[in-house]
């Protein structure tokens, strides 16, 4: 292969890993589910709260922010490094206790901070109510969290009632966010029922046919290793204690990974997401293509032969002559 044609395969290439880039950022843009929440809920618009799954501080585990439709929640984004976290983190603990009865549940989320630091800090203020942890900070965005701290009150249907920017430190603040919170927790009443309370139990059967043996790699309702009848037992016994789908899904991922999951996660990448990094693969293969195909006509024929230089072909024929005495 000439260094021409080494470049022009070179080229194509290059072409195809941009036009992948560029795919992959006009998916990043199409998928960016970022907005400013607070100015949502000012304007009285009661946006939906992004749904998360983090990695819990306060124990074992993962919890998604869905698995809590149902109860109200007051979400707190802050950091151990942050002053005014430190100063409200008390009158938060304080709202959890009051109300965690009536179906209130205060969920703190460390972001762009040391795990050690945030422990410490949980710790140091008598932190009881859940905590998960976001250590690049990846949900800040689909919040529209420009700050620390920053607390969003989110009803039992999920959505967004009220938002502050900056510390609930302030005794008018303070008494904004109660509010809030029993507007939260009267959702119930506006929507005839809580949404996870209003929906139907789930059923055991669909979930060993949705979850799969880790051992045997068949889904549950297939398999008779003891790990799979031990998961089903788990399944009925939580269903039975009134947990959702979600929360023994959830609990199961994290006990034995994401491969116990038959079908993919309901939460996640949409088909665009899907078809753009493909559509681009398929865009550089087919630059590539075009590419090679030009190159191969540029090539010299392969037919025929090339006629012989005149002293090869004397010694070639003095050879032959040779043989023939």
């Amino acid at each position: 292969m000439t260094a021409r044609r080494a470049k022009l395969v070179a080229q194509g290439i290059a072409i195809g890993l941009v036009a992948l880039l560029f795919a992959l950022l006009v998916w990043t843009l199409v998928t960016e589910e970022g907005g400013d929440l607070a100015a949502a809920a000012a304007r009285g618009e009661r946006p939906e709260a992004p749904d998360f799954t983090l990695e819990r501080l306060d124990e074992e585990g993962e919890l998604t922010l869905s698995s809590l439709r149902g109860k109200a929640v007051v979400l707190n984004v802050w950091a151990s490094w942050c002053i005014p976290c430190k100063e409200e983190a008390p009158f938060l603990e304080q709202v959890w206790r009051e109300h965690r009865d009536r179906g209130l549940v205060v969920v703190g989320l460390d972001a762009k901070d040391f795990r050690v630091d945030a422990r410490r800090f949980a710790k140091r203020f008598d932190l009881t109510f859940p905590l998960v942890y976001d250590g690049p900070g990846d949900t800040l965005a689909e919040y529209g969290v420009t700050g620390f701290p920053e607390t969003f009150v989110i009803d039992r249907a999920g959505r967004v009632v009220e938002a502050f920017v900056g510390g609930v430190n302030s005794e008018e603040d303070r008494a904004r966010l109660r509010t809030a919170v029993d507007r939260a927790l009267e959702t119930a009443g506006a929507l005839g029922a809580p949404a996870a309370l209003a929906a139907d139990p789930p059923r055991a059967a669909d979930l060993e046919a949705e979850l799969v043996c880790p051992v045997c790699e068949t889904t549950l309702d297939q398999s008779d290793a003891p790990v799979a009848k031990r998961m089903k037992a788990y399944i009925r016994e939580r269903i039975a204690a009134g947990d959702t789908e979600d929360e023994i899904k959830d609990a199961l991922v994290a006990e034995f990974g994401e491969g116990v999951l038959a079908t993919p996660p309901k939460s996640g990448f949409g088909l665009l997401a899907w078809l753009l990094p493909l559509g681009a693969l398929v865009a550089g293969a087919l630059v590539i293509a075009v590419l090679v195909r030009a190159w191969s006509r540029r090539r010299p024929p392969t037919g025929g032969e090339r006629p012989l230089d005149p002293e090869l072909e004397r010694r070639v024929d003095e050879e032959l002559a040779r043989f023939e005495d």
